[in-house]
């Protein structure tokens, strides 16, 4: 899996509050590959406050779920 895409573009260790190896292979299987699900993570989306799915895994563990959520929703062609 890229090692968290190579720790999250060289910013060091990947510091996140959840564990994100299983969102990121979630969004994988959504989307089909890792660029398109890394594209996905790394993008600001309006769902998430302006934020990007994988900042706010950074910083609020409340958000785990909703992020596993939405990538349920999306495997499912269901869009918010």
């Amino acid at each position: 899996m890229s090692s968290l895409r190579n720790q999250h573009q060289s910013g060091g260790p990947i510091a996140l509050s959840v564990d994100a190896e299983p969102i990121v292979q979630h969004a994988i299987e959504a989307f089909g590959s890792e660029e398109k699900a890394w594209h996905w993570l790394e993008r600001a989306n309006p769902l998430f406050d302006g934020n990007t799915p994988i900042g706010i895994l950074r910083t609020d563990r409340s958000q785990y779920e909703f992020v596993d959520d939405e990538l349920t929703k999306i495997e499912h062609g269901v869009f918010s």
